[in-house]
């Protein structure tokens, strides 16, 4: 009976460490996915940046066109 309580808290040990690791590794994650994100943002907003430059000078009206 004391080697299944004994079991039972380093059981209950190496499953609060394993929560603690995994749970860095899901903020890790959420941090990479949040910078590709904003570099996947960056790259739309600096090619619709360079369409709408290239685009007003060919437009006869000269307008920007953003889309």
């Amino acid at each position: 009976m004391i080697w299944g309580f004994f079991y039972a808290k380093i059981h209950a040990l190496f499953y609060e460490i394993h929560n603690l690791i995994s749970f860095k590794y899901q903020i890790d994650n959420s941090i990479d996915f949040a910078k590709n994100q904003l570099l996947f943002s960056l790259i739309f907003i600096s090619l619709l940046a360079l369409k709408t430059i290239l685009f007003s000078f060919t437009n006869k009206n000269r307008n920007f066109c953003l889309l």
